[in-house]
Protein backbone atom coordinates (compact mmCIF):
# COMPACT_ATOMS: atom_id res chain seq x y z
CA UNK A 1 0.00 0.00 0.00
CA UNK A 2 1.16 3.45 -0.82
CA UNK A 3 0.99 6.65 1.32
CA UNK A 4 -0.41 10.18 -0.67
CA UNK A 5 3.21 11.18 -1.29
CA UNK A 6 3.99 7.57 -2.94
CA UNK A 7 5.99 6.49 0.55
CA UNK A 8 5.48 2.91 0.99
CA UNK A 9 3.75 1.50 3.85
CA UNK A 10 4.09 -1.68 6.40
CA UNK A 11 6.59 -4.20 4.84
CA UNK A 12 7.68 -2.37 2.06
CA UNK A 13 8.59 0.73 4.14
CA UNK A 14 11.13 -1.70 5.66
CA UNK A 15 12.59 -2.53 2.49
CA UNK A 16 12.53 0.92 1.16
CA UNK A 17 14.44 1.77 4.35
CA UNK A 18 16.84 -0.87 4.05
CA UNK A 19 17.54 -0.15 0.51
CA UNK A 20 18.27 3.17 0.90
CA UNK A 21 20.54 3.07 4.10
CA UNK A 22 22.92 0.61 1.68
CA UNK A 23 22.97 2.60 -0.89
CA UNK A 24 24.07 5.23 0.89
CA UNK A 25 26.32 3.13 2.73
CA UNK A 26 28.14 1.80 -0.62
CA UNK A 27 28.12 5.70 -2.34
CA UNK A 28 30.09 6.76 0.60
CA UNK A 29 32.23 4.01 0.75
CA UNK A 30 33.18 4.48 -2.96
CA UNK A 31 33.55 8.36 -2.62
CA UNK A 32 35.93 8.08 0.28
CA UNK A 33 38.35 5.55 -1.87
CA UNK A 34 38.47 7.85 -4.51
CA UNK A 35 35.94 10.20 -5.18
CA UNK A 36 37.09 10.54 -9.08
CA UNK A 37 35.92 6.69 -9.60
CA UNK A 38 32.44 7.07 -8.47
CA UNK A 39 30.10 6.42 -11.43
CA UNK A 40 27.80 9.13 -11.99
CA UNK A 41 24.71 6.81 -11.12
CA UNK A 42 25.90 6.55 -7.96
CA UNK A 43 25.40 10.18 -7.55
CA UNK A 44 21.64 9.37 -8.05
CA UNK A 45 19.21 10.32 -5.26
CA UNK A 46 16.94 7.32 -5.44
CA UNK A 47 18.97 3.65 -6.16
CA UNK A 48 18.58 2.77 -9.86
CA UNK A 49 17.99 -1.05 -10.70
CA UNK A 50 21.08 -2.55 -12.23
CA UNK A 51 22.40 -5.91 -13.50
CA UNK A 52 26.09 -6.61 -12.81
CA UNK A 53 27.53 -9.05 -15.52
CA UNK A 54 31.00 -10.55 -15.94
CA UNK A 55 29.86 -11.90 -19.47
CA UNK A 56 31.04 -8.39 -20.88
CA UNK A 57 34.79 -7.88 -20.46
CA UNK A 58 37.34 -10.37 -21.67
CA UNK A 59 38.79 -9.85 -17.99
CA UNK A 60 35.50 -11.32 -16.68
CA UNK A 61 35.49 -8.13 -14.41
CA UNK A 62 32.04 -7.17 -13.37
CA UNK A 63 30.27 -4.22 -14.91
CA UNK A 64 27.39 -2.60 -14.21
CA UNK A 65 24.15 -2.27 -16.28
CA UNK A 66 22.06 0.11 -15.36
CA UNK A 67 18.23 0.35 -16.18
CA UNK A 68 15.52 2.28 -16.25
CA UNK A 69 15.50 6.46 -16.31
CA UNK A 70 18.94 8.30 -16.17
CA UNK A 71 19.06 11.72 -13.95
CA UNK A 72 20.06 13.50 -16.71
CA UNK A 73 21.17 16.89 -14.71
CA UNK A 74 23.09 14.52 -13.18
CA UNK A 75 24.92 12.85 -16.57
CA UNK A 76 25.24 16.29 -18.19
CA UNK A 77 27.29 17.77 -15.10
CA UNK A 78 29.74 14.92 -15.49
CA UNK A 79 29.91 15.38 -19.05
CA UNK A 80 30.96 18.72 -18.54
CA UNK A 81 33.16 18.54 -15.91
CA UNK A 82 35.12 16.31 -18.32
CA UNK A 83 35.65 19.03 -20.18
CA UNK A 84 35.01 22.26 -18.18
CA UNK A 85 36.11 24.86 -20.52
CA UNK A 86 33.74 23.63 -23.60
CA UNK A 87 30.32 24.41 -23.91
CA UNK A 88 28.34 20.98 -23.83
CA UNK A 89 25.40 20.29 -26.70
CA UNK A 90 22.97 17.67 -26.28
CA UNK A 91 21.74 16.55 -29.53
CA UNK A 92 18.08 14.40 -29.81
CA UNK A 93 17.74 12.45 -32.70
CA UNK A 94 14.27 10.08 -32.64
CA UNK A 95 12.53 10.61 -29.85
CA UNK A 96 11.25 13.69 -29.03
CA UNK A 97 9.05 12.72 -26.52
CA UNK A 98 12.49 13.03 -23.95
CA UNK A 99 12.95 16.33 -25.73
CA UNK A 100 11.00 18.53 -22.34
CA UNK A 101 13.01 16.46 -19.71
CA UNK A 102 15.97 17.20 -21.53
CA UNK A 103 15.64 21.16 -22.07
CA UNK A 104 15.17 21.07 -17.93
CA UNK A 105 18.20 19.69 -17.51
CA UNK A 106 19.87 21.81 -19.92
CA UNK A 107 17.97 24.87 -17.56
CA UNK A 108 18.82 23.11 -14.34
CA UNK A 109 22.59 22.59 -15.65
CA UNK A 110 22.77 26.19 -16.90
CA UNK A 111 21.92 27.21 -13.04
CA UNK A 112 24.29 25.11 -11.58
CA UNK A 113 27.14 26.51 -13.53
CA UNK A 114 25.60 29.80 -12.87
CA UNK A 115 25.86 29.11 -8.79
CA UNK A 116 29.56 27.99 -8.77
CA UNK A 117 30.11 30.85 -11.32
CA UNK A 118 31.35 29.03 -14.56
CA UNK A 119 31.28 30.27 -17.85
CA UNK A 120 30.29 26.83 -19.55
CA UNK A 121 26.46 26.40 -20.79
CA UNK A 122 24.49 24.15 -21.82
CA UNK A 123 22.61 23.62 -25.03
CA UNK A 124 19.79 21.57 -26.62
CA UNK A 125 20.02 21.56 -30.27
Amino acid sequence: QRLNDGASQGLGALFQTVAQDNWHTFVRSLHDKDPTKVPTFLKYDKPPHAVVSRDLLSSRRPVAIVGGAPDYVTELLAIGEARPEKDVYVFVSEHDDIRPELEGACVACNEVRDYRFKTQQYFLA
